[in-house]
């Protein structure tokens, strides 16, 4: 069998070790629910004998020798080996088995053997047969094996009270040594040879750590909050709450769970536990708190340590919280000097007072939002006090402010809905005829407020589409004036700002145009929308361009399978004679084009001829 297999296997089902008799039994290990099994080598080796009673042999090549045996002078000597771990790693750990395995290369002897595991001292370089490491305890033996090769490819030993005993004196290295007993040491028959790389066989269990990072969960909203390490702590809304913690495990493989502990902070010995449920380690893990552990009104301290079944870690700090669970019952009041409820006053973006006022006790803050904004908060002055902000109405016309109280444990009050009467503040536009595509024409842009120190319009900036936006000087009365011109057809929208000189800038006035560049069509003989003439009877049709530089007109009397061009003459016309080859339902379809290819809108006529 493969060595590493035979290992595995052995960390389930138990180790080799003898019976009082001597004869070699199994004794069944419980695997544990929780740990790690490890398989390190021997970090040295060594041996004494009785030919070179003065010498060290550490870490000499080759293997090395147990009990009477023969050299390769041809002398027999006896001799005792020793192999040393580093156990540093395992500090603190809960050691569950540790088997000790040896191959074994040489027996003079197969049918009899008495090897025996011993947890020694340290050896060094001064450890010779004349001072041979100090024997603590004797862990076992290994004799005969009924239907096994000789030399055996593998022994075992229990070598679990060796480790635990190197571990509870606080070593870091563990010594073991195989010998022959005492009495039988000189019989050549028991004598054997050992390779000098051996292995222990480990399960063991370190416990979790402490639990990290406790936090609090509310009941609505998922709202956590880090912990408090004194009391009283922060207010949560629910009797139930969400308490959060870190769970590690130095078992990478293991998950722990974790044992809460809660109490009233005036009563420490009024606790009350329940169970986190296991998580992969080093993962948050989250429980509620059940049904009759708290009342609201109460001030509340946790802490919680970790199990992975096996070992249990110490407690965590305590963390502290207060309880609130009922909602301010009243709405809050709002009031201001600038804007009044229900009146007409100041103006769209100016800026007024606002004043909150929480009529409830646990009030800690205000929420607030004009009606489809995005909301702010602002803190009150004091618990249960007022708070004053400064805020624009974003609407003309009628404004709503809409005003939610806050207390300790984030519950919200009914809403107070604010509105009032707001006036128009944006600049107003004016200009002569009718705008047309390409076209400048003259505009007037006059303030929108005109009795508010500060924001009378010193500029005015307007922006047409999404085009470059243009600013203009406004003149002393706040008046500004200039020329426009729409560079591309279809609709366009104008967006017009004011700025005083206290920097406020108005809300912006946006007028919408269709700039129209269809040319007209009429004719007599053949009137749209009309039924007249016939099969053979020529009419004509005039057209009027609307686009300035169109030099040409395009038309088409089958929906454009067949266009054909016409010059633009004085006036911006022209006129074309056309004959129908049979009667019905005709559509005639003209646009214009300038010199550099841009198109008008077509326009569409429609008649029947008789």
């Amino acid at each position: 069998m493969d060595r590493g297999r035979r290992l595995v296997r052995l960390a389930a089902a138990g180790l080799a070790s003898l019976t009082a008799t001597g004869v070699l039994a199994v004794v069944t290990v419980t695997p544990a629910s929780a740990g790690t099994i490890v398989t390190p080598r021997n970090s040295s080796w060594a041996y004494i004998n009785s030919a070179t009673q003065t010498t060290s042999h550490l870490n000499e090549a080759g293997d090395v020798p147990v009990g009477a045996v023969t050299g390769a002078d041809g002398r027999q000597f006896k001799a005792r080996a020793y192999f040393t771990f580093d156990i540093s790693g395992l500090r603190g750990a809960q050691i569950t088995t540790a088997g000790f395995s040896a191959d074994e290369t040489r027996a003079d002897d197969c049918v009899d053997r008495a090897v025996e595991l011993w947890e020694t001292g340290p050896v060094s370089s001064a450890t010779t047969w004349k001072n041979p490491a100090k024997e603590r305890q004797r862990l076992g033996a290994v004799g005969y094996i009924a239907g096994t090769t000789c030399p055996s490819p593998y022994l075992e030993w229990d070598a679990t009270a060796g480790l635990r005993d190197a571990l509870a004196s606080g070593e870091t290295t563990l010594t073991l040594e195989l010998r022959v007993p005492a009495k039988h040491e000189g019989d050549a028959k028991l004598g054997r040879w050992f390779a000098n790389r051996v292995l222990l066989n480990i399960s063991y269990n370190k416990a979790p750590n402490p639990p990290t990072k406790l936090r609090n969960g509310n009941g609505f909203g998922g709202a956590v909050t880090d912990c408090a390490s004194q009391a009283p702590g922060p207010f949560l809304n629910t009797t139930n709450p969400t308490l959060y913690a870190t769970l590690s495990d130095p078992d990478s493989s293991d998950q722990p769970s974790g044992e809460l502990a809660i109490w009233p902070v005036d009563q420490p010995d009024n606790r009350t536990t329940f169970v986190m449920s296991g998580e992969p380690s080093g993962s948050v893990g989250q429980t509620r708190v059940p049904d009759g552990a708290l009342v609201d009104g109460g001030s509340y301290a946790w802490q919680i340590r970790a199990s992975d079944g096996s070992a249990t870690s110490s407690w965590s700090d305590p963390c502290y919280f207060q309880l609130d669970t009922t909602a301010p019952a009243h709405a809050p009041s709002v009031s201001s000097p600038d804007y009044p409820s229900g009146i007409g006053s100041e103006g769209q973006g100016i800026p007024g007072t606002f004043v909150f006022t929480a009529n409830d006790p646990d009030v800690v803050g205000f929420a607030y939002e004009w009606y489809g904004y995005a909301p702010g908060y602002v803190a009150a002055d004091a618990l249960g006090g007022t708070a004053t902000v400064s805020s624009a109405p974003p609407q003309s016309s009628v404004d709503n402010l809409e005003v939610t109280a806050i207390d300790r444990a984030g519950w919200r009050s009914p809403t107070t809905d604010y509105r009032f009467d707001v006036s128009t503040t944006w600049p107003t536009v004016s200009y002569t005829g009718t705008p047309a595509f390409g076209t400048p024409f003259a505009v007037t842009f006059a303030p929108g407020v005109t009795d508010r120190p500060g924001y009378l319009p010193v500029s005015y900036t307007y922006q047409i589409n999404d085009g470059q936006p243009q600013t203009v000087v406004a003149a002393a009365d706040g008046t500004a004036s200039t020329q426009i011109t729409f560079a591309t057809p279809g609709f366009a929208q104008l967006s017009v700002t004011s700025k005083g000189s206290n920097g406020w800038v108005s809300p912006a006035n946006q007028s919408l145009f269709y700039l129209d560049t269809t040319p007209t069509v009429s004719s007599a003989d053949y009137p749209e929308s009309g039924d007249a003439g016939g099969a053979g009877v020529s009419g004509s049709f005039t057209f009027t361009a609307k686009m300035p530089g169109s030099t040409q007109f395009a038309y088409s009397f089958d929906s454009e399978a067949t266009t054909q061009t016409a010059p633009v003459g004085q006036g911006g016309t022209a006129t074309i004679d056309w004959t129908p080859t049979a009667a019905g339902w005709y559509e005639l379809d003209v646009w214009t084009v300038t010199a550099d290819g841009t198109a008008s809108d077509p326009y569409y006529y429609f008649f029947t001829v008789g």
